[in-house]
């Protein structure tokens, strides 16, 4: 055993961690927080009162300045795009850690550099970027104590089945009249085609049916499946858009 190695390791019980989106994952993400004996702070639009015990709700300046882990799990929206910028990482610790396992864009890239390299930040763990895979010049390759995964975070088998699971079921629920409500993402289908929708369903439902067709054509037929759904989001006046969720 080297007594004399310098590094240091941290516990993680009485951890300050932050967690900016407390939604299905942020909640999740909490409660395995809390059994490690962490203390727990979330940025939410729910009320204290709603939160529970032993979770604090505190702004997003109060997180970045006083957590010693920020950990984001919100959308992306035209507000949170950036969120993460140069001003803001100047107000976390220096001995910080910020994990991404949201949106990339959730982060000004370089920004972001230049706080690793500069120790700002102590480090950074991402398993997503603006641009994936990323290009060459991403200075956040070469970052200090800069962690990249390539979005992998979702992708194990059982996740994946599940998610073509959920997704045939709530299509072939639409086409029986028989919407199946889940949280999550907004899926307008009420001006999709019968038909659209019933391959839609044949394509999801061939991957389990044909063990010969690879991942790599799940992923295509999921592709479809969200750019069509989205398309058809888009086409739909608020008051005739029924939602739905596929994870």
């Amino acid at each position: 055993i080297n007594c004399k190695d310098e590094r240091r390791l941290n516990n993680m019980a009485k951890i300050r961690v932050a967690i900016v989106g407390y939604g299905n994952i942020g909640q999740s993400v909490a409660s395995i927080a809390m059994a490690f004996g962490m203390k727990v702070y979330v940025y939410t639009s729910k009320p204290q009162f709603m939160l529970p015990q032993g979770i604090q709700r505190k702004s997003l300046d109060e997180l970045f300045k006083e957590c010693d882990i920020i950990s984001l799990h919100c959308p992306l929206t035209e507000d949170t795009k950036g969120m993460i910028h140069a001003e803001r990482l100047k107000t976390m610790k220096p001995s910080a850690i910020l994990i991404n396992t949201g949106r990339g864009p959730l982060i000004n890239e370089q920004d972001l550099a230049d706080a690793l390299n500069n120790g700002i930040i102590a480090a950074a763990g991402l398993d997503v970027l603006s641009t994936e895979p990323p290009q060459a010049n991403n200075p956040l390759l070469t970052a200090k104590n800069c962690f990249i995964t390539p979005h992998i975070a979702w992708a194990t088998k059982e996740a994946r089945t599940r998610l073509m699971n959920i997704a045939a079921e709530n299509l072939k629920g639409f086409i029986n009249n028989k919407i199946i409500f889940t949280k999550g993402i907004m899926v307008g289908m009420q001006r999709v085609h019968p038909t659209l929708l019933q391959n839609m369903v044949r394509c999801i439902s061939a991957t389990f049916v044909y063990p010969e067709i690879k991942d790599q054509k799940v992923y295509e037929y999921m592709g479809r499946f969200e750019s069509n759904a989205l398309y058809y989001l888009m086409q739909c006046p608020p008051e005739e858009r029924i939602y739905l969720d596929f994870v």
